[in-house]
């Protein structure tokens, strides 16, 4: 969708694959890098359509995810 210019479709979709994931890891904790790969594919396109306050917040959670990992 990026690629054919339709950047508010991806945005929602790239949405709502991060709200599916936020949901699925609670049962299915090995998702959890997942959502943090989903994430940060949010937070680039965020970037790229001008929504940086957004994408601080989106940010933020990946940053939580990857600081909390397993070491």
């Amino acid at each position: 969708l990026v690629a054919l210019g339709r950047h508010e479709e991806a945005l929602a979709d790239r949405r709502q694959s991060a709200a599916i994931l936020r949901q699925m890891i609670h049962d299915e904790p090995a998702l959890t890098y997942d959502l943090a790969g989903a994430l940060q594919g949010l937070v680039d396109l965020l970037i790229k359509t001008g929504r940086r306050l957004e994408a601080r917040f989106v940010q933020r959670e990946y940053n939580t995810i990857i600081e909390n990992r397993p070491a």
